[in-house]
């Protein structure tokens, strides 16, 4: 698991982190961060290389490959290795939403990123334009988020309403905290992710 120390920004640095992957796909983004002088704005993010190069994952080919499970729910390998650094109940909370969203979309194409601690799901590999949904596990939560997230139905208000476009104006990131198995259970998730897998991506390859 990927050690944080950005202090209450969890889900903002799961976005930061889903970000930073664009490259290996040739789709770039620009990432702002504000805040007061010497409040650690930048610790936490992903590396920084010194004497002004670009930071690492930023260039198209300095962040390898994720690990591509074309598999099922029942190669979890890749997926295990990504939430064994998390409390046991946060484990057991990340396996609820992937069993959701395997339950949701049988044929989904899960991309496990090792070195970033996330995964990413959809129906394809390629993160901006054939996924759908992404997980990050934190110690005391799991974060969600999806790729078109401020362009979903969510009556129920699971995600912020606030969060701009990011990607060139082509995504629009929502994320949201998980830390209870009510939270997974709820039918308001599952409706939010049926309406996710069928927004501005693919359709899935038959089986």
């Amino acid at each position: 698991m990927l050690e944080m120390s950005l202090v209450g920004r969890d889900d903002a640095l799961a976005q930061v982190v889903a970000l930073r992957t664009c490259a290996r796909d040739g789709s770039f983004a620009a990432v702002v961060v504000e805040g007061e002088a010497g409040i650690g704005k930048f610790r936490g993010l992903p590396s920084r290389q010194q004497r002004g190069k670009p930071a690492r994952g930023m260039t198209r080919m300095a962040e390898p490959a994720g690990i591509v499970n074309r598999y099922g729910p029942k190669d979890d390998r890749a997926f295990r290795q990504i939430v064994a650094g998390a409390p046991p109940e946060i484990q057991e909370l990340a396996h609820a939403v992937r069993s959701m969203v395997y339950d949701v979309l049988p044929q989904t194409i899960e991309v496990i990123w090792p070195k970033q601690g996330s995964v990413g799901w959809g129906t394809g590999p390629k993160k901006f334009s054939e996924q759908f949904a992404y997980l990050m596990p934190f110690k005391q939560h799991v974060t969600l988020g999806f790729y078109y997230g401020g362009e979903l139905p969510d009556p129920a208000g699971l995600l912020p309403t606030a969060g701009g476009r990011q990607a060139s104006g082509r995504l629009a990131m929502r994320s949201m905290k998980l830390t209870t198995p009510e939270q997974v259970r709820q039918p308001a998730l599952r409706t939010l992710l049926h309406d996710a897998v069928r927004h501005k991506v693919p359709a899935p390859a038959s089986k």
